[in-house]
Protein backbone atom coordinates (compact mmCIF):
# COMPACT_ATOMS: atom_id res chain seq x y z
CA UNK A 1 0.00 0.00 0.00
CA UNK A 2 2.07 3.55 -1.17
CA UNK A 3 1.65 6.00 1.58
CA UNK A 4 -1.20 8.56 1.70
CA UNK A 5 -1.84 11.36 3.84
CA UNK A 6 -5.97 11.96 4.77
CA UNK A 7 -6.87 15.29 6.37
CA UNK A 8 -10.06 15.46 7.91
CA UNK A 9 -12.12 18.08 8.98
CA UNK A 10 -14.47 17.84 11.28
CA UNK A 11 -17.58 20.29 12.31
CA UNK A 12 -15.97 23.08 10.54
CA UNK A 13 -19.01 25.20 11.13
CA UNK A 14 -18.51 25.00 14.96
CA UNK A 15 -15.61 27.54 14.07
CA UNK A 16 -17.84 30.08 13.10
CA UNK A 17 -20.38 28.92 15.43
CA UNK A 18 -18.75 28.61 18.83
CA UNK A 19 -14.92 29.76 17.91
CA UNK A 20 -13.85 25.67 17.69
CA UNK A 21 -11.08 24.24 15.03
CA UNK A 22 -10.87 20.62 14.86
CA UNK A 23 -8.30 18.66 12.93
CA UNK A 24 -7.17 15.31 12.49
CA UNK A 25 -4.74 14.56 10.33
CA UNK A 26 -4.38 10.99 9.97
CA UNK A 27 -1.29 8.67 7.92
CA UNK A 28 -1.21 5.71 6.61
CA UNK A 29 1.94 3.68 6.09
CA UNK A 30 3.40 1.24 3.82
CA UNK A 31 3.52 -2.00 6.29
CA UNK A 32 0.01 -1.76 7.75
CA UNK A 33 -2.72 0.83 7.80
CA UNK A 34 -1.68 3.58 10.17
CA UNK A 35 1.53 4.67 11.05
CA UNK A 36 0.61 8.27 12.70
CA UNK A 37 -2.53 9.76 13.81
CA UNK A 38 -2.60 13.33 15.11
CA UNK A 39 -5.32 15.71 16.91
CA UNK A 40 -5.38 19.15 17.51
CA UNK A 41 -8.63 21.13 18.95
CA UNK A 42 -8.50 24.58 19.20
CA UNK A 43 -10.84 26.76 21.48
CA UNK A 44 -10.95 30.32 20.75
CA UNK A 45 -11.88 33.01 23.00
CA UNK A 46 -14.60 35.60 21.11
CA UNK A 47 -12.13 38.48 21.68
CA UNK A 48 -13.58 39.59 18.87
CA UNK A 49 -16.66 41.17 21.09
CA UNK A 50 -16.79 43.27 24.14
CA UNK A 51 -16.89 40.68 27.81
CA UNK A 52 -17.45 41.06 31.37
CA UNK A 53 -16.29 38.76 33.76
CA UNK A 54 -17.52 38.35 37.10
CA UNK A 55 -16.51 36.08 39.81
CA UNK A 56 -18.52 33.69 42.75
CA UNK A 57 -17.30 31.82 45.47
CA UNK A 58 -19.11 29.13 47.09
CA UNK A 59 -18.10 26.73 50.21
CA UNK A 60 -20.44 23.78 50.80
CA UNK A 61 -19.55 21.87 54.21
CA UNK A 62 -19.67 18.09 52.94
CA UNK A 63 -22.20 16.51 55.42
CA UNK A 64 -23.65 13.83 53.86
CA UNK A 65 -22.37 14.44 50.46
CA UNK A 66 -20.10 11.54 49.11
CA UNK A 67 -20.26 12.62 45.31
CA UNK A 68 -19.65 15.69 43.65
CA UNK A 69 -20.88 16.40 39.47
CA UNK A 70 -19.49 19.36 37.88
CA UNK A 71 -21.46 20.09 34.51
CA UNK A 72 -19.35 22.54 32.27
CA UNK A 73 -20.64 23.20 28.81
CA UNK A 74 -17.53 25.92 28.21
CA UNK A 75 -14.76 26.76 29.38
CA UNK A 76 -12.05 25.49 31.89
CA UNK A 77 -12.71 22.86 35.11
CA UNK A 78 -9.72 22.36 37.61
CA UNK A 79 -10.37 20.02 40.04
CA UNK A 80 -7.74 19.16 43.11
CA UNK A 81 -8.14 17.07 45.77
CA UNK A 82 -7.25 17.43 49.33
CA UNK A 83 -7.39 16.76 53.21
CA UNK A 84 -10.09 19.08 53.89
CA UNK A 85 -14.00 18.92 55.29
CA UNK A 86 -15.44 21.27 52.29
CA UNK A 87 -15.78 21.83 49.16
CA UNK A 88 -14.64 25.34 48.12
CA UNK A 89 -15.52 26.66 44.52
CA UNK A 90 -14.22 29.36 42.92
CA UNK A 91 -16.11 30.58 39.57
CA UNK A 92 -15.06 32.56 36.98
CA UNK A 93 -17.94 33.51 34.58
CA UNK A 94 -16.97 35.49 31.23
CA UNK A 95 -19.68 37.08 28.84
CA UNK A 96 -19.16 38.01 25.18
CA UNK A 97 -21.87 40.02 24.02
CA UNK A 98 -22.26 43.03 21.20
CA UNK A 99 -21.58 45.78 23.40
CA UNK A 100 -19.75 45.93 26.99
CA UNK A 101 -23.25 46.76 28.91
CA UNK A 102 -24.97 43.65 27.13
CA UNK A 103 -22.46 41.66 28.34
CA UNK A 104 -22.34 42.79 31.70
CA UNK A 105 -25.74 42.62 32.45
CA UNK A 106 -26.32 39.38 31.37
CA UNK A 107 -23.54 38.41 33.48
CA UNK A 108 -25.24 39.96 36.85
CA UNK A 109 -28.40 37.75 35.93
CA UNK A 110 -26.01 34.28 36.00
CA UNK A 111 -25.35 32.56 38.91
CA UNK A 112 -23.10 29.40 39.83
CA UNK A 113 -25.52 27.13 41.99
CA UNK A 114 -24.71 23.93 44.05
CA UNK A 115 -27.90 21.46 44.04
CA UNK A 116 -27.76 18.82 46.90
CA UNK A 117 -29.93 15.89 46.16
CA UNK A 118 -29.65 12.86 48.69
CA UNK A 119 -25.49 12.37 48.97
CA UNK A 120 -24.79 13.76 45.78
CA UNK A 121 -24.02 17.49 44.99
CA UNK A 122 -24.40 18.85 41.81
CA UNK A 123 -22.69 22.20 40.50
CA UNK A 124 -23.96 24.22 37.52
CA UNK A 125 -24.36 27.04 35.98
CA UNK A 126 -27.66 28.69 35.53
CA UNK A 127 -28.97 30.74 33.08
CA UNK A 128 -31.97 31.98 31.45
CA UNK A 129 -32.62 31.71 27.42
CA UNK A 130 -29.72 33.49 25.79
CA UNK A 131 -30.55 36.77 24.23
CA UNK A 132 -29.44 36.66 20.24
CA UNK A 133 -26.73 39.38 21.25
CA UNK A 134 -24.99 37.31 23.95
CA UNK A 135 -21.88 35.55 21.80
CA UNK A 136 -20.46 33.40 24.36
CA UNK A 137 -20.64 32.37 28.29
CA UNK A 138 -17.81 31.27 29.43
CA UNK A 139 -17.03 29.48 33.01
CA UNK A 140 -13.76 28.52 34.83
CA UNK A 141 -13.64 26.78 37.55
CA UNK A 142 -11.22 26.63 40.39
CA UNK A 143 -12.07 23.66 42.98
CA UNK A 144 -11.09 22.07 45.99
CA UNK A 145 -12.65 18.96 47.43
CA UNK A 146 -12.07 15.93 49.68
CA UNK A 147 -9.33 13.93 47.99
CA UNK A 148 -11.83 10.46 48.77
CA UNK A 149 -14.78 11.63 47.64
CA UNK A 150 -16.20 10.86 44.18
CA UNK A 151 -16.24 13.02 41.51
CA UNK A 152 -18.37 13.05 37.98
CA UNK A 153 -17.75 15.72 35.23
CA UNK A 154 -19.45 16.62 31.98
CA UNK A 155 -17.62 19.07 29.82
CA UNK A 156 -17.97 20.19 26.66
CA UNK A 157 -15.40 22.65 25.26
CA UNK A 158 -13.13 22.51 27.97
CA UNK A 159 -9.71 22.23 28.89
CA UNK A 160 -10.28 19.79 32.22
CA UNK A 161 -7.46 18.97 34.85
CA UNK A 162 -8.18 16.75 37.81
CA UNK A 163 -5.51 16.01 40.41
CA UNK A 164 -4.96 13.84 43.78
CA UNK A 165 -7.63 12.35 43.95
CA UNK A 166 -8.09 8.91 45.58
CA UNK A 167 -12.34 7.93 44.96
CA UNK A 168 -14.42 7.00 42.28
CA UNK A 169 -13.91 9.31 38.92
CA UNK A 170 -16.31 9.31 36.21
CA UNK A 171 -15.50 11.89 33.29
CA UNK A 172 -17.34 12.35 29.61
CA UNK A 173 -16.01 14.59 27.68
CA UNK A 174 -16.08 16.30 24.07
CA UNK A 175 -14.39 18.57 22.05
CA UNK A 176 -11.94 19.01 25.14
CA UNK A 177 -8.19 18.70 26.56
CA UNK A 178 -8.15 16.78 29.30
CA UNK A 179 -5.22 15.89 32.02
CA UNK A 180 -5.17 14.31 35.53
CA UNK A 181 -2.57 13.28 37.56
CA UNK A 182 -2.17 11.56 40.80
CA UNK A 183 -5.62 9.56 40.59
CA UNK A 184 -5.60 5.95 42.52
CA UNK A 185 -9.44 5.05 42.51
CA UNK A 186 -11.25 3.85 40.21
CA UNK A 187 -11.74 5.80 36.72
CA UNK A 188 -14.08 5.48 34.10
CA UNK A 189 -14.53 7.74 31.01
CA UNK A 190 -15.91 8.66 27.74
CA UNK A 191 -14.42 10.81 25.14
CA UNK A 192 -15.14 12.46 22.06
CA UNK A 193 -12.68 14.36 19.92
CA UNK A 194 -10.47 15.12 22.75
CA UNK A 195 -6.84 15.11 24.27
CA UNK A 196 -6.47 12.83 27.20
CA UNK A 197 -3.64 12.63 29.39
CA UNK A 198 -3.29 10.68 32.62
CA UNK A 199 -0.15 11.22 34.77
CA UNK A 200 1.33 9.51 37.73
CA UNK A 201 -1.85 7.33 37.19
CA UNK A 202 -2.27 4.64 40.03
CA UNK A 203 -5.99 3.22 39.52
CA UNK A 204 -8.10 1.25 37.39
CA UNK A 205 -9.22 2.72 34.37
CA UNK A 206 -12.38 1.69 31.85
CA UNK A 207 -11.79 4.52 28.78
CA UNK A 208 -13.46 4.89 25.55
CA UNK A 209 -12.42 6.77 23.17
CA UNK A 210 -13.47 8.17 19.64
CA UNK A 211 -11.40 10.33 17.85
CA UNK A 212 -9.95 11.10 21.24
CA UNK A 213 -5.57 10.70 21.49
CA UNK A 214 -5.09 8.80 24.96
CA UNK A 215 -1.63 9.09 26.94
CA UNK A 216 -1.06 6.56 30.13
CA UNK A 217 1.83 7.18 32.25
CA UNK A 218 1.86 4.90 34.92
CA UNK A 219 2.71 5.33 38.43
CA UNK A 220 5.76 3.08 39.52
CA UNK A 221 4.74 3.16 43.08
CA UNK A 222 1.42 0.48 42.02
CA UNK A 223 1.54 -2.71 42.75
CA UNK A 224 0.21 -3.35 39.21
CA UNK A 225 -2.11 -3.21 36.22
CA UNK A 226 -4.19 -5.88 33.99
CA UNK A 227 -4.20 -4.54 30.48
CA UNK A 228 -6.88 -4.69 28.19
CA UNK A 229 -7.05 -2.39 25.29
CA UNK A 230 -8.83 -2.42 21.41
CA UNK A 231 -7.74 -0.22 18.95
CA UNK A 232 -9.40 0.25 15.96
CA UNK A 233 -7.74 2.91 13.37
CA UNK A 234 -5.64 3.78 15.20
CA UNK A 235 -1.97 3.42 16.66
CA UNK A 236 -0.96 1.67 19.78
CA UNK A 237 2.73 2.19 21.28
CA UNK A 238 4.40 2.70 24.71
CA UNK A 239 6.98 0.71 26.30
CA UNK A 240 4.54 -1.68 28.31
CA UNK A 241 5.21 -4.89 27.16
CA UNK A 242 1.71 -6.34 26.08
CA UNK A 243 0.62 -9.24 23.80
CA UNK A 244 -0.98 -7.87 20.34
CA UNK A 245 -3.17 -9.47 17.98
CA UNK A 246 -3.64 -8.12 14.91
CA UNK A 247 -7.05 -8.27 12.82
CA UNK A 248 -6.77 -6.64 9.27
CA UNK A 249 -5.57 -3.14 8.65
CA UNK A 250 -7.54 -1.38 11.38
CA UNK A 251 -7.94 -3.78 14.74
CA UNK A 252 -5.52 -4.09 17.53
CA UNK A 253 -6.40 -6.36 20.63
CA UNK A 254 -3.68 -6.05 23.09
CA UNK A 255 -3.60 -8.12 26.66
CA UNK A 256 -1.01 -7.63 29.01
CA UNK A 257 0.01 -7.93 32.81
CA UNK A 258 2.18 -5.43 35.20
CA UNK A 259 3.08 -6.69 38.99
CA UNK A 260 0.24 -8.36 40.65
CA UNK A 261 -2.67 -6.97 38.06
CA UNK A 262 -4.63 -5.34 40.43
CA UNK A 263 -5.32 -2.43 38.44
CA UNK A 264 -7.43 -3.20 35.73
CA UNK A 265 -6.97 -0.88 32.78
CA UNK A 266 -9.63 -1.43 29.49
CA UNK A 267 -9.52 0.73 26.63
CA UNK A 268 -11.82 0.48 23.83
CA UNK A 269 -10.43 3.15 21.35
CA UNK A 270 -11.64 3.82 17.74
CA UNK A 271 -9.62 6.94 15.11
CA UNK A 272 -7.40 6.91 18.63
CA UNK A 273 -3.79 6.80 19.30
CA UNK A 274 -3.22 4.79 22.64
CA UNK A 275 -0.12 5.58 24.23
CA UNK A 276 1.08 3.40 27.54
CA UNK A 277 4.51 4.16 29.52
CA UNK A 278 5.62 2.38 32.45
CA UNK A 279 8.01 5.04 34.40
Amino acid sequence: MRNRRIVIIVLAVLTVLAGIDLRYNLISGADRGISGFEFKISINDSDRYPAHTKSQALVVPIDGIKELSVINDMGETNVYGADTDQITITGSITVSAETEEEAQAYAESLTLQVEQTDNRAELRLIEPQRPKEIKNVKVNYEITMPKNMALAVDAEYNKVHLENLTGAVQIWAGFSSVTAKNLIGSVGGSFDFSNVEFDQFGGSLYSENNFSNLELYLAPESSGFTFNVEVDFGVLSGNVDLERQETGESLINAKGKIGDGKNQVTVSASFSNVDIYQK
